[in-house]
This record gives C-alpha cells, structure tokens and sequence, in this order.
C-alpha cells in the first residue's frame, strides 16, 4: 500500500475516478468504494495487508444507530444552507459518507469545492471530498451531492456527535417550490473501518420567490422641462410648440402630464396652471 493509492480511492469514492482505476479499494467487492473502507485502507498502510490487494480485516456492522439530519436554512442574503449533523456515534466517527438529493431546477450549488465545508472542529484532522458524481443516476428531477469526510492518516482520529457538512444553495432565480432534500449512499464508520446503521432526518424547506418590488411612482411636474420643481416661461413655450408638433416629446417628457405619449390643450393648461401656482 501507497499513500497514492489512498487518494485513488477517494477519487474513487467521489466519482471522479472510475473503479477500474484501482479494483483494489473495493475492499468487499460490491462495486463501490464506501467511506469505511477508506479507513480501512489508510489501516492497511500504517499495518500492511495479509497479501496483496486485499484487506487486514473486515468490517463489522456495529448495530448500533447514527442519525444524520439535514438542517436547512435561508441566509438574510437569501441563499439557501445545509447543514448535515451526525448524532448517535457515541464519540466514536471516523468517517461520515452522504449522497445529498437535490432539486437542480430549485437550487444551484456551484462548486461544490467552493460552496460546501466541513464544519470547523474537523478541520485539523479530517480532508472533505465534495463531488457531483454521474454514476449511479440520481432519480429523476434530482441530482447528487457526494459528501466525504475522513482521516487519512495513522492513528485515525474520531470524532463526537455535532455538526459535520455546511453547504450553500444559491436559489434558482424566479423559482420557488417545497425543497425536498434527500439522502442516498449513506455509509458511516469508526475507526476500525466498521459501520454504523444510519437513518435521516430533515431535509424539507419552502423556498418562497423574493418578493417584486413595485417601482415608486415619480411624481411629474406638468411642464416642469429641466425638473428643477419650477415651470418658467419659456418651458410653457416649449410646451406648446411640442402641442404644434414643432418640438418632439423628448424635448421636455413633463410636458405630457397624463403621459399618454402626446402634448395636448389639457397638457398645457396644466403646465400654465403649475407655472402659476408652482410645482407640488
């Protein structure tokens, strides 16, 4: 065992590698290289393996039960926040493993490399893998989030219950819908490569499309052609040689005080009264 060999397998765990680029880290055989048996791996090169290519030891089923929910919230800069918590591990993770299903045409999540996180208390012993893998297909109107945490170095170090993932949504423009997040592939290990059962919880949101703002109506001042709040005279000339169709409407908008797009008798009549009385 190598440590390249290591990162193979997590590439492999992310899908950005296929299985045929090291057979070798599917450790059971089941087609998929699963986050307990990248423990196993980084085991197999602090110890050695009992012959090539295969594991010291297998893992175990544990019984016992780790939750993993998935707490979801929107930001004041309207963005949405995922964050997945780990419960039950009795102080005892090593290695925490989550398709994330979500709704493309709901939520975009960019780069995952850039918009998801491990929470800060792992961050001086555990590497994260954030991918959107192909394979296998994510059901119909979703799409996969990999999720990855672990220590790939000897001695393995846990970790207790708490927060594991943050990741950032950034709400789809003009959508909204109830957000259903799902969770796929789960796979969650000690340090001795043995797993734990895992349920989910969570998960749901409504993301409500950011209210319309209506435009504030400017008030005119009907003939008011330079909008300094006052009507002189010769503006009320100018009025009136646009009502000639001597001048374009341009030339003074403030002049079409109902703004039906022509300057008439009733437009300049207003104009003379604001010249008197001046702008509201």
């Amino acid at each position: 065992m190598f440590g390249n060999e290591i990162s193979n397998a997590v590439y492999i765990l992310g899908g950005v590698l296929s299985l045929d680029q090291c057979v070798a880290a599917d450790l059971n055989g089941d087609g998929a290289v699963m986050g307990n048996e990248i423990t196993q791996i980084v085991l197999n090169l602090a110890r050695g393996c009992v012959q090539e290519g295969r594991p010291l030891t297998f893992a175990h089923d544990r019984g016992q039960e780790v939750t993993l929910t998935l707490d979801v919230a929107r930001s004041e800069d309207g963005k949405v926040n995922l964050t997945v918590n780990a419960a039950g591990g009795l102080g005892e993770l090593a290695t925490v493993q989550l398709d994330v299903l979500y709704d493309p045409g709901l939520l975009d999540i960019g780069d995952p490399g850039r918009t998801c996180r491990l929470d800060e208390r792992l961050r001086g012993s555990h590497v994260l893998l954030a991918t959107l893998p192909q394979s296998p297909a994510a059901p119909e109107g979703y799409r996969r989030l990999r999720l990855f945490t672990g220590d790939l170095s000897f001695p393995i170090q846990t970790f207790a219950d708490g927060p594991v993932f943050h990741c950032t949504f950034q709400p789809v423009a003009g959508r909204s819908g109830q957000v259903v997040f799902g969770a796929d592939r789960t796979n969650v290990g000690d340090q001795r490569a043995d797993t734990f059962r895992v349920v989910v919880a969570g998960g749901e949101f409504t993301l409500e499309a950011p209210p319309v703002s209506e435009p504030t109506p400017v008030q005119v001042c009907a003939g008011d052609c330079d909008g300094n709040g006052q009507v002189m005279g010769n503006e009320i000339t100018t009025v009136v040689q646009i009502m000639a169709s001597r001048l374009p409407v341009s030339a003074c908008p403030a002049a079409d005080a109902d703004g039906d797009g022509q300057v008439t008798v009733g437009d300049v009549t207003k104009a003379v009264l604001r010249l008197a009385r001046g702008c509201p």
